[in-house]
C-alpha cells in the first residue's frame, strides 16, 4: 500500500513539515481532525508539538495519527496551511495497531513507529 501511494504523486510528510509546526507553539492555529469516524474542529492557541506522535491545542490533545483520531490539516490564524494529510478521510477509524501502523508508515515515510503493548 505504501509503494501504491508512491506510485499515485503522494509525498510523504517529513521534517520539515513538523519543524515549521514548532515555530507556531504559543500562536492561534485551526486544526480540522477525525474522531472515531466525526469531522471536528479545534480553533485556540497550540500548546506543544510531539513531532510525528501528537500536539495540544488548547486543552485538547490530538494525535497526527493514532487510535480513532487523526488529523487533517492545521491552519495558521493568517490562513496558512502548516499540514495537511490527504491520506485522513472523514470517516477515519482505525483501532487496530497494524492498521494505525501503515497509516503511521504511508503518512510520514520509513520511520520505525512503536507498536502498543511491545509488539514489533
Amino acid at each position: 500500500m505504501v509503494r501504491e501511494m508512491r506510485e499515485k504523486g503522494f509525498r510523504t510528510l517529513g521534517n520539515e513539515v513538523m519543524d515549521r509546526l514548532q515555530t507556531y507553539v504559543g500562536k492561534r492555529v485551526v486544526v480540522t481532525y477525525v474522531h472515531y469516524g466525526m469531522v471536528d474542529v479545534s480553533d485556540g492557541v497550540l500548546k506543544f508539538v510531539n513531532a510525528f506522535v501528537n500536539l495540544q491545542v488548547g486543552s485538547i490533545g490530538i494525535p497526527f495519527v493514532g487510535t480513532a483520531a487523526a488529523i487533517q490539516t492545521i491552519i495558521s490564524s493568517r490562513g496558512e496551511l502548516l499540514y495537511d494529510n490527504p491520506v485522513i478521510s472523514d470517516r477515519y477509524l482505525l483501532i487496530q495497531d497494524d492498521h494505525i501502523y501503515l497509516m503511521k508508515r504511508i503518512s510520514f515515510g520509513g520511520r520505525r513507529f512503536p507498536f502498543k503493548k511491545g509488539r514489533r
